[in-house]
């Protein structure tokens, strides 16, 4: 997958479809991995995204 710079992600980017829908699954670990190999973040700002996700 390709990164990105976190700053250059937005709500409607379709990239993060899969992970808001494993947020509304319940699957909170596999969210926040799949978000990291998508923007290149660190664990701790990966995390407090799909804190605010949910």
């Amino acid at each position: 997958m390709e990164k990105v710079d976190n700053s250059s992600l937005r709500d409607d980017d379709p990239r993060l479809a899969e992970v808001v829908a494993l947020v509304r699954a319940g699957k909170k670990i596999r969210a926040i991995k799949l978000y990291r190999q998508i923007t290149g973040a660190n664990f701790q700002d990966a995390s407090d995204a799909i804190d605010r996700m949910a």
